[in-house]
């Protein structure tokens, strides 16, 4: 989708993603992405990376969120394993607020993945929410992400309905899952092979007891 800097500004630190030029070059972009800025500059909460500026209108488009020097979920797990029971708890709090933030300004993240959850000393942060939405189904399409992340998608993006708030609460469980017990929810495998998973089968818990 783009390329993501370190910006600064005083004391300020960003994350800075700029756009590719394949979607730039898309019909539409700039207008949907000036509104979405619009709307993502909107939501507010403690446990979401606010969106501080974009310009949809420049010669490359970016889009700027608060940066935060810490481990996402993803690497950290695979750093030092399974959150114990109060992180686990923390996290589930965190991110359940930040899905409720997002929802009410009525932004769907439509791609809740471990390495999208950071995990800051004072809770964690969900971050590129809304770059989905902000893209659109055209442009996900046609950069062959249409779906979100195989694994951590719901069942009913699989079949072809769009994106919604309940979806991303069947991502978020998928993501506690994983924190709690280590493991994919799904297992680790090919994108056809995840998304059957989800279709067919009941997540795997085991190890997840007493959370």
């Amino acid at each position: 989708m783009g390329t993501v800097y370190l910006g600064q500004n005083g004391s300020t630190a960003a994350a800075v993603k700029v756009m590719s030029d394949a979607l730039v070059d898309q019909p539409g972009f700039r207008d949907r992405f000036a509104r979405e800025i619009d709307t993502l500059r909107r939501v507010a909460g403690p446990f979401v990376a606010a969106v501080l500026d974009g310009d949809a209108r420049a010669e490359q488009p970016w889009l700027a969120t608060q940066y935060f020097p810490a481990p996402d979920l993803s690497r950290l797990v695979r750093d030092t394993g399974a959150l114990d029971g109060a992180s686990w708890q923390g996290l589930a709090v965190g991110l359940l607020m930040a899905l409720g933030d997002l929802h009410a300004a009525g932004v769907v993240h439509r791609d809740l993945k471990p390495s999208n959850i950071l995990l800051a000393a004072d809770g964690p942060r969900l971050i590129d929410f809304g770059v989905a939405q902000v893209l659109g189904a055209t442009a996900l399409t046609a950069t062959g992400s249409g779906l979100g992340t195989p694994g951590w998608i719901a069942p009913e993006i699989i079949r072809g309905a769009d994106a919604s708030p309940a979806s991303d609460l069947f991502a978020a469980g998928a993501v506690l899952a994983f924190a709690a017990t280590g493991r994919a929810p799904y297992g680790d495998t090919l994108a056809e092979a995840a998304m059957h998973a989800v279709l067919e089968r009941n997540p795997g818990t085991d190890g997840a007891s007493g959370y």
